[in-house]
């Protein structure tokens, strides 16, 4: 993978955590306001959680108050993107 590439992938994961699936100007408030203001804050932590989809679906519920779908579709994109980008 060129570096112009990475890049690209990089500058569309560099976005609001509002871009996410499953996250609102809503839950988006509520992740602000815990300190995860761009989608890569979330990344980090579903990186943090060893990519397990029950702990981030349990820590998107605790810290922005997320439905179980609101998780789910967020936590799939997450996981789609490793997938994908690493």
């Amino acid at each position: 993978m060129s570096e112009t590439t990475q890049i690209k992938k990089y500058r569309k994961f560099a976005v609001p955590v509002t871009d996410l699936p499953g996250i609102g100007n809503v839950l988006g408030r509520r992740l602000n306001e815990a300190g995860f203001y761009e989608a890569t804050d979330v990344f980090a932590q579903y990186l943090q959680l060893r990519k397990d989809a029950k702990l981030f679906k349990e820590w998107m519920k605790h810290t922005c108050n997320a439905s179980s779908k609101q998780a789910t579709d967020c936590c799939n994109y997450l996981d789609y993107w490793c997938k994908e980008c690493l």
